[in-house]
């Protein structure tokens, strides 16, 4: 298999996901209500948001997806992708029946998406870690 064809393998997962979780999101293909955007930051609606456990599975699950495509080496690409998603999201559900868009809805797809970063961040540096330990490992028993 040549690498054009694992490149576009490696983004099938992420844009399907995608792609069905803003149909989802929009309430496809149900009618339509007119656009309203909750537009409220107080304590109150970001602490309802904040304890959306969807929204922190669903942006995890897509950060890993965007990671993969991208590759791990860009995880600050992966937090766009995913939080445009996340955005995405909002905006679908502004003409949804039985769903509110709320910009509050963003903070837990922040919070989500800042922690995989971390943790990939984390990721990367144990790997290397243990890699520069081995090189290590390797030369004194060289010498």
């Amino acid at each position: 298999m040549n690498s054009r064809a694992i490149l576009v393998l490696r983004w099938i997962p992420f844009v399907t996901i995608a792609a069905l979780s803003l149909w989802v999101a929009g309430g496809f293909p149900q009618a339509r209500k007119p656009f309203e955007v909750d537009f409220t930051l107080s304590r109150n609606a970001l602490g309802v948001s904040l304890g959306k456990l969807p929204h922190y599975e669903s942006t995890a699950l897509l950060f890993a997806l965007a990671a993969v495509a991208l590759g791990a080496c860009r995880p600050w690409s992966a937090f766009s992708l995913t939080m445009l998603v996340g955005v995405g999201w909002e905006i679908a559900e502004t003409t949804a029946p039985r769903h509110h868009a709320r910009v509050a809805d963003l903070a837990p797809d922040l919070v989500a998406a800042f922690a995989c970063v971390a943790v990939l961040l984390a990721a990367r540096e144990a790997v290397a870690g243990v890699r520069r330990r081995r090189t290590r490992g390797e030369s004194t028993q060289d010498a």
